[in-house]
Formats: C-alpha cells, structure tokens, sequence
C-alpha cells in the first residue's frame, strides 16, 4: 500500500503521515509503498484500529489487480 492509498482509506493527508514518518526517522514518499508495520504505526498515531481481514482483502485486491494487468499487456 503507498502513502497515498492509506491517506484515502484514513481519511487524512497524505502530507500529514509523511510528516509524522520523517518525525519517526522514516524518509517516505507519497507513492511509496510502506509494510505493514508502518502502516500500523501510522494508524496507532490517529486511533485507528488495523484489522488483518483488511489487510489481506486489500492484498487480495492489489494481487487481482496485477493479474488483470498482466492479462492485459499478453493480450
């Protein structure tokens, strides 16, 4: 997931979590894709819950995205 997808699904900017990754030590761009880990950092700093069923129905997503694409350029 990038800086950007999460600030869409979290409701905020997607300067403020760079902000608050550079004040952690962490240099990040707005398309970068960042771990888990992070993203439950992130998610911790503004009192949102992260629930596993999320993270893997948007891993599914992103996966059936990129087959899709796939698919597209064989075609």
């Amino acid at each position: 997931m990038t800086i950007s997808e999460l600030s869409e699904k979290i409701k905020k900017t997607p300067a403020e979590i760079v902000k608050f990754l550079m004040l952690n030590g962490v240099m990040a761009t707005v398309n970068q894709l960042i771990d888990v880990d992070v993203i439950k950092k992130v998610c911790a700093e503004y009192d949102l819950e992260v629930l596993e069923e999320d993270l893997d129905a948007f891993i599914e997503q992103e996966l059936e995205k990129e087959e899709k694409a796939k698919a597209l350029i064989r075609s």
